[in-house]
């Protein structure tokens, strides 16, 4: 994933820019073509075992502390994407780039998101919930501070390269949660996850757009997703205060 948004946001924002949007969506749907044949050739038949029944898994996701970490990926990624949806049009139209500028600027960002997620990984092994939310605080501030830099070149670029670091400093954290709280269920739920990482995507595009169309414009976008990723960050919170309560409770048993 952090090599594709290296090479693959760029990459579709070019071929978008010389040969039409269009161009960008057919470019998907034939290296999707491929990666499935890749699939069907290079990776191995896994046998189910007798523990992953689907009636099993489902009763899992009743859990409330696997919900809230849904609820986390879904209000995380609402965050991230109200803003990154934008980012080309807020660069060229606010900051001031010209449209071939803005694929080596988004270049940056895939290069501080891989090294960000690698640091993260370390990270989460050690503490989860600290680094979920410290991952989500530092995307909020750098949401934030693009709200106030994307009107000087130097400091959009600079800031871009640090939200590439932070954006998606909370996600190893969060996958490994889900598969520590889904017990009995690690397949469905990190399954699930994922689709939760979409469904923010989908959501958080659609919340920057109603912000645009609000008439309040390009430039409240970073603001309005920092203020979206807060709500991430207090549901985190509250989930890992649950974590520590039912720590205690059973240690005293």
């Amino acid at each position: 994933m952090s090599v594709a948004n290296i090479i693959g946001v760029p990459l579709g924002t070019w071929v978008g820019q010389q040969m039409g949007w269009r161009a960008s969506f057919w470019s998907v749907s034939a290296l999707g073509l491929l990666g499935t044949l890749a699939v069907v050739i290079w990776i191995p038949s896994i046998q189910i075992g007798q523990n992953s029944r689907l009636r099993q898994e489902l009763r899992v996701l009743k859990s409330s502390q696997v919900q809230l970490t849904f609820l986390m990926t879904i209000l995380s990624f609402v965050g991230i994407f109200a803003a990154f949806t934008f980012i080309a049009p807020i660069l060229t139209e606010i900051t001031g780039f010209s449209s071939e500028q803005i694929t080596p600027i988004l270049l940056l960002y895939g290069v501080g998101l891989t090294m960000g997620n690698t640091i993260a990984g370390k990270l989460a092994n050690r503490s989860i919930m600290p680094t979920a939310i410290g991952g989500l605080t530092l995307s909020a501030l750098v949401m934030g501070l693009l709200y106030f830099t994307m009107h000087v070149k130097w400091a959009a670029v600079v800031t871009i390269l640090l939200w590439g670091l932070a954006s998606f400093g909370h996600v190893p954290a969060l996958q490994m949660r889900i598969i520590a709280k889904a017990k009995g269920a690690p397949n469905l739920a990190s399954s699930l996850n994922i689709s939760a990482f979409n469904l923010g995507i989908a959501l958080g595009s659609s919340l920057g757009a109603g912000v645009i169309h609000s008439g309040l414009g390009l430039q409240v976008v970073p603001a309005a997703a920092a203020a979206f990723t807060i709500v991430a960050i207090l549901v985190a919170v509250i989930g890992w205060k649950r974590d520590e309560g039912a720590s205690i409770e059973d240690a005293k048993a």
